[in-house]
């Protein structure tokens, strides 16, 4: 039986010296331990050429900018994974980083293409993989791990768009917390919790749990 091909989304941090978040790293190691699964991590990165400009700008606002050895940092984290660059845009830096993945996606023969795709955080990797899974017809997989303020029925005005475009296209949601799943079912979405690592002494019945959680998301996806 040919292993089933799963990428993960990957927006690298540029206000932490840590580039890759503890979800990011907890969710990766599951899905790689999984049985009779490829896994391919693409990591979202600007242009380098374009990397010093945008520093610049982002500097000017007081925000951080982005290291010349971002790559290597990446790695640190994460030791294999496929790169892809875009280019920056106002206030559309995440559609323009989805719409590069995806033609990344496209131009691939569909055998060597993800059939799941993973994203954490709902307005940014959530976003992209949901965008990115319409384009190559494969199955979206949304990260939940962040607060959504004053959750309402059928999600209020006041979450972000991008938010609201995961939340209502996404094939599957993952939570990582009990509560979390509570405010996404307020909007009509039911989720699976997996709930993130905290060194506690049933550590590995928790590792064992989420295994038995994501083969099971896998297995009512693909039935």
């Amino acid at each position: 039986m040919s292993p089933l091909k799963i990428g993960y989304l990957v927006f690298p941090r540029s206000k932490n010296a840590a580039r890759i978040s503890k979800s990011d790293e907890a969710f990766i190691e599951h899905l790689q331990n999984l049985p009779n699964v490829e896994l391919e991590v693409f990591t979202l990165v600007l242009h380098k050429q374009l990397r010093w400009t945008h520093s610049v700008l982002r500097a000017l606002r007081g925000d951080s900018g982005w290291p010349a050895e971002l790559e290597k940092q990446v790695q640190a984290s994460i030791s294999r994974t496929s790169f892809v660059s875009y280019a920056p845009l106002p206030n559309a830096t995440v559609e323009s980083a989805t719409f590069a993945l995806a033609v990344e996606l496209i131009r691939r023969p569909s055998s060597k293409r993800p059939k799941i795709l993973y994203g954490s955080t709902l307005d940014i990797g959530g976003f992209a993989a949901v965008q990115v899974a319409k384009s190559i017809s494969c199955t979206s997989v949304v990260v939940c791990e962040q607060s959504i303020e004053g959750a309402q029925s059928r999600y209020p005005v006041s979450l972000h768009r991008r938010q609201r475009t995961a939340l209502r296209d996404a094939h599957q949601i993952i939570s990582t917390t009990h509560e979390l799943s509570a405010q996404i079912a307020k909007g009509g979405r039911k989720t699976k919790v997996v709930s993130l690592p905290q060194n506690r002494p049933d550590e590995q019945n928790y590792w064992s749990k989420a295994q038995a959680t994501l083969e099971a998301v896998h297995r009512n996806i693909l039935s």
